[in-house]
C-alpha cells in the first residue's frame, strides 16, 4: 500500500502577507536608523573635539607652558583660516611647528566646526600653564553641525578659566545655546 505524502508549506497568500509585514517595519525601521546613526557620529565627532580641548588645557598645566590648540590643513602647524572642518593640531606655543602634541583629521563633508567670535582670534585657542584662556579671551563656544542643520547642533561652551562644558537648550525652542545664551548658528 501506498503512502500518501503530505507536504507543507506557505501559499502565496500568507506569502504575501508576510512581505507586507516586513516591508511596513522596514518603512519605520529606516528612517529611524538614519536617525540614529547620524545622532552618534555627531556625538562622536562633538566628544573628540572636547576631549582635545580639555588635553590641551591640562597639558599646559603639566607643562607649565602656553599651549595652542588651532586649525590646521597639514597637521604640522597652526592655519590662519577660521575653518576648523580641515583639521587642527595642537602644540607648545613657542614651538608650534616643532612640538606637535597632537593632531586631529579633516572633518568628513558632513560636518561643520566653528568657533565664536569672542575668542581673540578664530583660528586658535591658548591655554595659559595655569589653565586659563590667553591672549584676553573670554568665554567662547564651538558649533558642531551636521547636514541637518542648528536643531541638531552641539555646542561646547568654554569659560575665560578654560573649562567646558556641553551647551544646553535653556529657552526650549528646539535649538542649543551658545555662551551668550543665543541660538547655536550652523555655517
Amino acid at each position: 500500500m501506498k503512502t500518501i505524502s503530505k507536504q507543507s508549506g506557505f501559499t502565496l497568500i500568507e506569502l504575501m502577507a508576510t512581505l507586507g509585514t516586513a516591508a511596513m517595519m522596514m518603512a519605520v525601521a529606516i528612517p529611524s536608523y538614519r536617525s540614529f546613526t547620524l545622532n552618534n557620529r555627531l556625538v562622536a565627532e562633538f566628544n573628540t573635539f572636547t576631549s582635545a580641548l580639555k588635553f590641551a588645557r591640562s597639558e599646559a598645566i603639566r607643562r607649565n607652558v602656553n599651549v595652542t590648540i588651532c586649525t590646521s590643513a597639514d597637521g604640522l602647524s597652526c592655519g590662519t583660516s577660521a575653518n576648523w572642518d580641515d583639521g587642527w593640531v595642537i602644540c607648545v606655543e613657542v614651538d608650534c611647528g616643532t612640538e606637535v602634541l597632537r593632531v586631529g583629521d579633516a572633518l568628513s563633508a558632513t560636518y561643520r566646526l566653528s568657533s565664536s567670535s569672542n575668542f581673540a582670534s578664530n583660528s586658535q585657542v591658548t591655554f595659559s600653564a595655569d589653565g586659563t584662556l590667553a591672549n584676553d579671551d573670554g568665554r567662547g563656544a564651538f558649533t558642531l553641525c551636521d547636514s541637518r542643520g542648528a536643531s541638531n547642533a552641539k555646542v561646547i561652551i568654554m569659560n575665560a578659566i578654560g573649562r567646558t562644558q556641553r551647551g544646553y537648550d535653556d529657552d526650549d525652542d528646539g535649538i542649543i545655546d551658545d555662551h551668550d545664551g543665543v541660538n547655536a548658528v550652523c555655517p
